[in-house]
């Protein structure tokens, strides 16, 4: 079964924005968090955001807006994404 994924866009002080992306943990594996930063609109975020719910939808994996959007993520779970 493939598992959820949440993501939240933030705000940055220099006027861009994150996309914080979580796959839930299963079983023994840990939930991962995943990070898209600097993105120069809100506009691109939400594009990002819509092309990893195609993405994921190719696995079954459903994407959903995280409903904690202001959750500080440590810096040591992040992983730096370039997509």
């Amino acid at each position: 079964m493939p598992r959820s994924v949440t993501y939240r866009i933030t705000d940055r002080p220099d006027g861009r924005f994150d996309v914080v992306v979580t796959l839930e943990a299963r079983g023994a594996d840990p939930a991962k968090t995943f990070l898209r930063d600097g993105v120069g609109t809100l506009a691109e975020a939400e594009a990002w955001v819509e092309g990893l719910r195609i993405l994921m939808a190719a696995v079954g994996a459903p994407v959903a807006r995280s409903e904690d959007a202001e959750a500080a993520v440590p810096e040591a779970a992040l992983h730096r994404s370039d997509l």
